[in-house]
Parts: structure tokens; C-alpha cells; sequence
């Protein structure tokens, strides 16, 4: 005995129209979305070099310490509504930013020391700029009663 299975017409018809009328989700009036952005880059990439110059055109920010290692950066922002993703941070790193957006640029070196700076935005639509807010040196100790800070 053979047996054909047919489509029911309501199931083509419902598949038809959802293909004409795509659902969209609406945003959710005062829905806000945080999106957070990570890159790793090595010592001798041109996004390392300049990452270094970026840090050096911040006023009153620490200057790099130690030579880069691997640099990671990770990008912190909160958008009204939805939002786009992004893979990774844009390098040359921003001029502008958005209110309480923040940029956190690690170097870890091959022996352990670990080096981290935290930029966030200030400002607002007629002018800002990026602040430090946190540094940070690291080195590995054999010592267990210090501390492991520089």
C-alpha cells in the first residue's frame, strides 16, 4: 500500500503569508540594550601601534609602561532601544563617544605582567571627552604575603 502525504492548504497558505509579511519586533519604549565588544590584537599589528597613540592623545592618561604583548580591547556601550551587534571594536579607537560608554584596553606580556586601562566618555551633545578612569599594573609574585600589584 502506498501512501502520499499531502500539505494542508492552511499550513501553505499561513508559510505564504509570513513570507509576505515578515514579523518585526517592535522596540520596547524605554528598552535599552548593552552591547560589548572584545579585540585581541598582537604586539607588532598596526592596530597595537595605534591603540599606543590613542592612549597618548588622551590628556592626563597613564602612558603605556611596559612594551604591548597581546592587546585586548573591549568596548562597552548602552544604546536606547535595539541594537546592532558588532564583531569587534573599530581601531583607530573613537574621538567621540556616548555618555557612560567605556574602553578597556589590556596588555598581557608572555611572562604574566598585565597592564589596564579603563577610558570612559564625558560629556554630552556639545562636547566631551574620554576620561581614565583606572589603571592598573600586575606582575606574577612568588611571594604569597605580597601583594601582586607593581
Amino acid at each position: 500500500m502506498k501512501t502520499t502525504i499531502k500539505p494542508r492548504r492552511a499550513g501553505w497558505l499561513l508559510l505564504i503569508a509570513l513570507g509576505a509579511f515578515p514579523v518585526v519586533a517592535q522596540p520596547i519604549p524605554g528598552m535599552s540594550t548593552t552591547v560589548r565588544s572584545v579585540a585581541r590584537y598582537p604586539a607588532d599589528s598596526a592596530e597595537a601601534a595605534s591603540i599606543a597613540a590613542w592612549i597618548d592623545r588622551i590628556p592626563g592618561a597613564a602612558r603605556q609602561t611596559t612594551p604591548f604583548g597581546m592587546v585586548t580591547v573591549t568596548r562597552t556601550r548602552t544604546i536606547a532601544g535595539q541594537a546592532r551587534t558588532e564583531n569587534r571594536p573599530r581601531v583607530p579607537l573613537p574621538a567621540n563617544g556616548m555618555p557612560g560608554e567605556t574602553i578597556t584596553i589590556r596588555n598581557t606580556l608572555p611572562g604574566g605582567i598585565v597592564e589596564t586601562w579603563t577610558f570612559e566618555w564625558v560629556g554630552g551633545v556639545g562636547g566631551g571627552g574620554w576620561r581614565q578612569t583606572d589603571y592598573e599594573s600586575h606582575a606574577p609574585t612568588t611571594l604569597p604575603d605580597k601583594p601582586n600589584e607593581l
